[in-house]
């Protein structure tokens, strides 16, 4: 899947598009919106198939994962669209950005980007994306608001193909000591393995194991956080401990 791309009509604003085996898709909340609908979702589900959506992992739309039209969806969205200005977004659509998107891979607006309303938008799109990312990473994975934040800006990054480093400043700081030791380091201060480490950690009631994971308990929580991790295909949680645990285990 290509980077998530945005263009804007002065007439009708923002659109979010991304290319997926070379078919591309869009936003189906921007279109559904532009087309006068009050209830995007539930025109989504009233008017386009189901083989012509699916829902895109990487990024979300207020706090949701985004919903993605085809070309065949974007069309009967405006067909049932009762929006008098619906046949000129078909035109534009059609005439000016599947044209640029199936020659060049992305939609490109001469001179937009110099456009100071144009980058307010874009920036605009972005940050709220930001705020609904982290939001849908605290709730799945439970993570704290610092760490949500952080992950989720790098997300919306790569997906933008933009760096916000004004919004990184923002990030709130940890209100504790942020976690970044593993068995393995809390083993050299105490001059054990990393197993009787992990055995140390389960026996205060800090860990327990779940499957082949080790899991952080309710108490861990006070000396640690869980951190989810991707690495060659496999993904999981890995804990993270504070300094402060290294005092308890001794």
């Amino acid at each position: 899947m290509n980077k998530l791309q945005i263009f804007e009509s002065t007439a009708f604003g923002t659109v979010r598009t991304v290319l997926i085996d070379k078919e591309p898709y869009f936003v189906g909340k921007d279109v559904a919106e532009i087309l006068g609908y009050t209830n995007p979702q539930k025109a989504i589900r009233d008017h386009v198939d189901d083989e012509d959506r699916t829902v895109n992992e990487s990024f979300t739309v207020n706090g949701t994962k985004g919903l993605l039209i085809n070309e065949s969806g974007l069309y009967a969205l405006i067909v049932a669209s009762k929006l008098p200005a619906a046949k000129k977004f078909k035109r534009w659509v059609t005439s000016e950005v599947l044209p640029a998107i199936r020659k060049t891979g992305s939609y490109t607006v001469p001179k937009l980007e110099k456009n100071p309303k144009y980058r307010t938008r874009m920036i605009g799109t972005a940050v709220r994306d930001v705020r609904s990312t982290a939001a849908e990473l605290q709730k799945l994975f439970g993570v704290k608001d610092g760490i949500a934040l952080a992950k989720a800006t790098s997300m919306i990054e790569r997906a933008y193909g933009v760096e916000m480093p004004e919004v990184k400043e923002l990030i709130p700081p940890a209100e504790h000591d942020t976690g970044f030791l593993n068995p393995t380091a809390i083993g050299a201060k105490l001059g054990i393995s990393a197993k009787d480490t992990n055995l140390l950690l389960k026996n205060a009631g800090l860990q327990m194991k779940i499957g082949k994971e080790w899991r952080i308990t309710n108490k861990g929580k006070n000396y640690g956080e869980e951190m989810p991790y991707e690495r060659n295909g496999h993904s999981g949680y890995q804990i993270r401990w504070n300094e402060s645990v290294v005092e308890v285990l001794r």
